[in-house]
C-alpha cells in the first residue's frame, strides 16, 4: 500500500492525534505501519538491484543470517534469567549410554526479535494508546485465551503488529537493507570532544554521525529510499561477547549500550527518509539508559507506539560488517520472516541479509 508521505512537521494528519504522529496516514484500520512503505514491486527491484550490484563488483554471493546465539549461555541482560540446560539418555533404559540429549530451553526474549506494535504505546498520546489509538484493554483482549468456542468476544490475533490479524500478508519483512557500521566509523574517527569509543557505555548517535558514516562508505545523498530498512552496527554483540569481568566497565545488572539519540532531530531525520524498518545489534535501538536530557521523550515511543515502526535489536550484524568493509558494498537484499503470534516481542524466527560476497 503506497499513500503520500507527509515531512514530519507536518504531522499529525489530524489534530486530534498525537503530536507527530503517523495515526491514519496508512489508514484508521492499518496494523503494520511504516512496513506499507515497502510496495511489493519494490521488493523485486531491490533484489534485482542487489544483483547487479555483485555483478558490478563481480563479487562471491553469501548469505549472513543475522540471529544471534549468544556464547555467555547463562548471563542474561536485567536478570531476566538464565536458559535452562538439562542432559538426558536418548535411550531411557540405558541411562549410562554414551548418547544422550542436551537440551536448552529459551525464553521468548532471547535474544533477536523484532518488537511488536503492542511492546510501546504513544508517551505523546494523553491515553497512552498504541499506534493507530489501540487501548490496553484492546491489547489484552487480543491476548487472552477464549473461554470456550463459543465466546464471540474472543478477538484472535493483536490488532496491531506484522503478526496481526490485519497484516496477515506480511509475516516476512523484505526489501533493500542499508548497513551503517557505526562502530568501525567511531573507532577510527578522531574526535576530541569524545572519549574513547566504547559500546558497552551509553553512546547517544546523532543524525549528522550517521550522514558521516554514510559518506565514508561512499554512499551519497540521499543515503536512503524510500521503504528501505536501516541497520546500525554499534559494535555491541562483539564488546559484551568479549567482556569477562568487571574491569571492562560493564554491568549486567545496570547495562549501558550506544544507540540512536532521542532528539526531534533525529525524528525528523528518520522519519522524512521514509524508512520502513530499523534494527541494531545493541539490546536498545536508542542509547540507554535514558537521561534527564532527553525530556521524557522515547524512541520506542515515538517510533512504534507513534509511527508504527518495525524495530529490531541484538541483529548479529558483525559478519556482514566485515565482508562490507573488505568489499565495500552496504547494500544488501534483507529477509525476515515472523510466524509467532501473540507476544509483545517477536522471537527469532529467521533473519537473512544477501549481498554479493
Amino acid at each position: 500500500m503506497t499513500k503520500e508521505h507527509p515531512l514530519y512537521d507536518n504531522l499529525p494528519i489530524n489534530p486530534t492525534y498525537p503530536p507527530h504522529s503517523a495515526w491514519g496516514v496508512w489508514g484508521i484500520h492499518d496494523a503494520i505501519g511504516t512496513l506499507n512503505l515497502i510496495p511489493k514491486d519494490q521488493i523485486i527491484k531491490s533484489f534485482k538491484y542487489i544483483k547487479y550490484r555483485q555483478e558490478e563488483k563481480s563479487c562471491e554471493h553469501k548469505v549472513f543470517s543475522l540471529t544471534w546465539i549468544p556464547n555467555q549461555r547463562n548471563t542474561h541482560l536485567f536478570s531476566r534469567g538464565h536458559i535452562p540446560q538439562s542432559i538426558r539418555a536418548r535411550i531411557h533404559n540405558f541411562p549410562e549410554t554414551d548418547f544422550s540429549y542436551d537440551d536448552y530451553v529459551q525464553t521468548i526474549k532471547s535474544p533477536t526479535e523484532w518488537h511488536n506494535l503492542r511492546s510501546f504505546s504513544s508517551a505523546d498520546d494523553a491515553y497512552c494508546r498504541f499506534y493507530n489509538g489501540i487501548s490496553l484493554g484492546e491489547v489484552i483482549s487480543s491476548c487472552r485465551a477464549p473461554k470456550a468456542q463459543e465466546d464471540l468476544s474472543y478477538t484472535q490475533g493483536p490488532k496491531v503488529g506484522v503478526n496481526s490479524k490485519g497484516a496477515s500478508a506480511t509475516s516476512v519483512v523484505a526489501g533493500r537493507a542499508i548497513l551503517l557500521d557505526y562502530a568501525r566509523w567511531a573507532s577510527s574517527y578522531v574526535n576530541t570532544n569524545k572519549d574513547e569509543y566504547n559500546p558497552l557505555q551509553r553512546t547517544a548517535i546523532t543524525a549528522q554521525e550517521l550522514e558521516k558514516v554514510a559518506e565514508s562508505q561512499g554512499l551519497t545523498a540521499p543515503y536512503f529510499q524510500r521503504g528501505d530498512i536501516l541497520l546500525i552496527r554499534t559494535g555491541w554483540i562483539t564488546a559484551y561477547e568479549n567482556a569477562k569481568d568487571i574491569s571492562t566497565g560493564f554491568n549486567i545488572m545496570k547495562p549501558q549500550c550506544a544507540g540512536i539519540e532521542t532528539s526531534e532531530n533525529m525524528f525528523r531525520w528518520l522519519w522524512n527518509y521514509g524508512l520502513a524498518a530499523l534494527a541494531t545489534d545493541s539490546f536498545s535501538f536508542e542509547a540507554f539508559p535514558p537521561q534527564p536530557m532527553d525530556g521524557g521523550s522515547s524512541c520506542h515511543s515515538r517510533l512504534i507506539g507513534s509511527w508504527g515502526m518495525t524495530v529490531g535489536e541484538l541483529f548479529n550484524l558483525d559478519e556482514m560488517a566485515e565482508a562490507s568493509a573488505n568489499n565495500n558494498i552496504y547494500e544488501y537484499y534483507f529477509k525476515s520472516e515472523i510466524s509467532i503470534n501473540n507476544q509483545q516481542g517477536f522471537p527469532t524466527c529467521s533473519f537473512y541479509a544477501t549481498s554479493s560476497f
